[in-house]
């Protein structure tokens, strides 16, 4: 007979896997110190826009700010729909996280 286990289990374990993915989740507050990681990536960008035959920048954020190393005169507007694009993405990650979870621990319960 295969070990069962409690739904208290099952929200205790559910946590823990979550917090551990939102943990390894890195948090950015110095944009303009983190973002020159990527110093130079544009001009890959830029080569493969031309090949595709388009012309057009495809994140407004990395225009304005010119690739993260200047701070345009409206930062505050470009930071918060940068934050809210970011929250936007992470609430669809921590749902798909949550339900990959929540798949695995019913897997788990079938029996067999």
């Amino acid at each position: 007979m295969p070990l069962r286990h409690s739904i208290g289990y099952d929200v205790i374990f559910f946590i823990a896997l979550l917090a551990t993915a939102l943990a390894l989740g890195a948090a950015k507050d110095e944009y303009f110190v983190v973002q020159k990681a990527y110093r130079g990536w544009n001009q890959l960008a830029r080569a493969c826009a031309r090949t595709a035959e388009q012309d057009q920048p495809d994140d407004p954020a990395n225009v304005v700010t010119d690739n993260w190393t200047a701070v345009p005169a409206q930062w505050e507007d470009v930071r918060t729909r940068w934050e809210y694009s970011h929250l936007a993405g992470a609430a669809f990650q921590i749902m798909a996280m949550s339900a990959l979870i929540v798949a695995a621990l019913a897997r788990a319960r079938l029996p067999g």
